[in-house]
């Protein structure tokens, strides 16, 4: 199970750093990952 779970959430994981980018903030519903590493 860990040999396809991982590899899904990676590339998951990728698509979203991707759409982040792209999407509008405003458009955006969820904290974007960088505003989660650095929340304070």
């Amino acid at each position: 199970m860990r040999d396809k779970v991982i590899p899904a959430m990676n590339a998951t994981r990728a698509v979203a750093d991707r759409l982040e980018k792209l999407v509008a903030d405003d458009l955006w519903p969820l904290p974007k990952y960088s505003e989660m590493l650095f929340i304070k």
